[in-house]
């Protein structure tokens, strides 16, 4: 996988989909999905994407996660989707890796 790539794994009991970027997505449950959105804005030489997460209840997305992250070329990161075995609530965990 080469940099400024999302791979996304849905390992939760529901539906995801997101918006990054402007690149929009849709995951179901035990799936995974590369996606390579393009920034949604630049300041001072740092790229940036506007992200929104969106978790399917009934037939509605209801938004769960809204935040700016940083965008590299030289980055590619990995999200997972889970639900907490503790307390059941729909959770992420985002691995970034840098490429020499």
């Amino acid at each position: 996988m080469s940099g400024g790539k999302y791979l996304f794994f849905n390992a939760a009991k529901v539906a995801v989909a997101g918006e990054l970027g402007g690149s929009k997505f849709a995951l179901e449950p035990l799936k995974h999905l590369l996606v390579s959105p393009k920034p949604s804005e630049e300041r001072a030489n740092r790229k940036y994407l506007y992200t929104t997460l969106y978790f399917r209840k009934g037939e509605e997305a209801q938004p769960f996660y809204t935040s700016t992250w940083r965008f590299s070329e030289q980055a590619r990161s990995m999200v997972f989707f889970y639900h907490d075995p503790h307390t059941g609530q729909l959770r992420l965990h985002t691995i970034r890796d840098y490429i020499e």
